[in-house]
């Protein structure tokens, strides 16, 4: 995952470099949190708790991961998006 978005940090900078600036070829601007990384499920669970706190927390790890999954796929649908302009420009050249 971690590799996912270093090679994403990576093609959105060289987009800026290359003077294509995201959302130039009708793209929305990449969503704040979609190259945060999501929490790592032992975030939410500590010793001691009782069968009601860790339901309560596994429903919210669950909530999370998919938070998380939903953020994770926008970013994906975003770098396919510039994957198909960059994919035109150079069918056009």
């Amino acid at each position: 995952m971690r590799w996912f978005l270093i090679l994403a940090v990576l093609a959105l900078g060289a987009c800026a470099r290359s003077g294509v600036a995201p959302g130039a070829a009708g793209l929305a601007p990449l969503p704040p949190r979609a190259l945060a990384p999501c929490a790592h499920p032992l975030d939410f669970l500590r010793g001691g708790m009782s069968r009601a706190e860790f339901e309560i927390a596994t429903g919210r790890m669950g909530d999370a991961l998919i938070s998380c999954g939903a953020e994770k796929q926008a970013l994906g649908v975003y770098l396919q998006g510039l994957r198909d302009d960059f994919a035109g420009q150079e069918k056009e050249k």
